[in-house]
């Protein structure tokens, strides 16, 4: 029998009033409290840096609030540095690769999954998707021997046009694990940037089969769930199809603010997935 899907919110610490897409922004402790008082039954980290938060303090806050860590981005390494996988600069990719290493360190004390999102990187000027290939498989084996070696799993997460213009799609993220090889590395399924890119969001859930190993469960404005014109029935139903057990995670907006963002998202995933 396959299990039910979890429920996650996000939580970005150290970025300030910052514009992410993540339900809070801290500090720890209210955040935990508001995400358990939800009903969510994890967090989904973001960090400036691995070491921006110990793993004791982690814990013991996830404790308080009987809540688990479903997964935690390496978005700072973008956000905070510019480094990503296939820089054609040496130095920067070598600095990508030490960042997401310490994210896998610190996934590894709760047996969270790491999302590899902006830091797989984009096409520079001058370079081509050849070439940045190149630089990216090495990159990702070689972290995916560092998960592995810690019992951590990764997800690639394809990005819309705007954000990226190399990912873009299921089918790339596809080719690009069929190119890297390893069983440690699945994909991100990601509603909101699948809205812009993908002709059917099913389809394409059912095109990865069973490839997909988290999930960001947004409308397609980026709100929470019910706030924009996602057909979420279509999606559930293909993720019900594909066998998906992993976390749903609400990787929204915090409009009109937090609390009411919280709470339409909690129940949004009530709904489908209860």
């Amino acid at each position: 029998m396959i299990s039910r899907p979890k429920s996650s919110a996000t939580l970005a610490l150290g970025f300030g009033e910052s514009k992410l897409p993540y339900l809070f922004a801290g500090p720890l402790e209210p955040a935990c409290r508001s995400i358990a008082r939800h009903g969510f039954d994890a967090v989904e980290l973001l960090v400036p840096r691995p070491d921006f938060l110990s793993a004791a303090k982690l814990h013991t806050c996830l404790d308080g609030h009987s809540l688990q860590l479903s997964a935690i981005g390496t978005g700072g390494a973008w956000i905070a540095g510019k480094l990503h996988l296939c820089s054609p600069d040496p130095a920067i990719r070598r600095a990508a690769v030490d960042f997401v290493q310490g994210i896998i360190d610190l996934a590894a004390r709760f047996q969270a999954t790491v999302i590899l999102g902006l830091v797989t990187g984009l096409l520079e000027p001058g370079v081509t998707y050849d070439e940045a290939l190149d630089w990216l498989v090495p990159g990702l084996r070689q972290l995916a021997h560092h998960a592995a070696e810690r019992g951590v799993g990764l997800v690639i997460e394809p990005l819309n046009r705007y954000e990226s213009n190399l990912i873009n799609r299921v089918d790339d993220g596809l080719n690009l694990l069929a190119r890297v090889g390893e069983e440690n590395i699945g994909l991100l399924a990601d509603l909101f940037h699948m809205n812009i890119e993908e002709p059917s969001l099913p389809e394409a859930i059912r095109r990865a089969d069973g490839r997909i190993r988290h999930v960001h469960f947004s409308d397609s404005n980026r709100r929470a769930p019910g706030m924009g014109h996602t057909d979420f029935g279509s999606v559930v139903q293909a993720l019900r199809e594909t066998g998906y057990s992993g976390y749903i995670s609400s990787e929204v907006f915090p409009q009109p603010d937090a609390e009411t963002a919280a709470a339409a998202a909690h129940a949004a995933y009530q709904v489908w997935f209860r």
